[in-house]
């Protein structure tokens, strides 16, 4: 088990009795001559059995990769759909939050003259626009850390599955 783990190499299979013992194990293709040669200097070939099986992993690589890419791609999707969105609230607020200045303005400035019945029916009117503007400010906030909050958990999903694949990739 230490010659096979110093050989970045994993035990699959162990077994022994009174007479015999068996281990499979996987190691890097590129370590595998190294380490016969050491382990033949241990115990000598002649008590050695060896059975060497390879297997063509590409399909399950390529699925990986096209995985991964996939995985990338709705990651990035999500990171600028977010974007997007917080870029056109920001948007819209400064646009809300601008009548609403504007509306203040001029009930400031209309409060300001003398009471007749046409100032107070424009004052009546600016601040029932300026009520509604009000409200559809708080709605866009609403409507924006709920929206905020879908996108924030679909970024996280996808960085999850991103990492499950890569630990996927190298798992194989």
């Amino acid at each position: 088990e230490t010659v096979v783990g110093g050989y970045e190499g994993r035990i699959d299979n162990q077994s022994s009795s009174s007479k015999y013992g068996s281990v499979s194990f996987a190691l890097p293709q590129s370590k595998f001559n190294a380490f016969r040669a050491e382990l033949e200097s241990l115990v000598g070939s002649r008590f050695i059995t060896i059975n060497i099986s390879s297997q063509n992993l590409l399909s399950q690589k390529v699925s990986i990769e096209d995985q991964q890419k996939q995985a990338d791609k709705n990651l990035a999707d999500y990171k600028t759909e977010r974007q997007k969105f917080i870029s056109s609230h920001n948007s819209t607020v400064a646009t809300l939050q601008a009548k609403i200045d504007k509306a203040n303005a001029d009930l400031v400035s209309l409060r300001s003259q003398t009471e007749t019945a046409g100032i107070l029916a424009q004052i009546k009117t600016i601040s029932d626009d300026l009520a509604y503007q009000k409200k559809l400010l708080d709605n866009e906030n609403t409507n924006y850390k709920n929206q905020l909050s879908s996108f924030d958990s679909n970024i996280k999903y996808a960085e999850e599955w991103k990492k499950a694949v890569e630990t996927q990739d190298k798992t194989l």
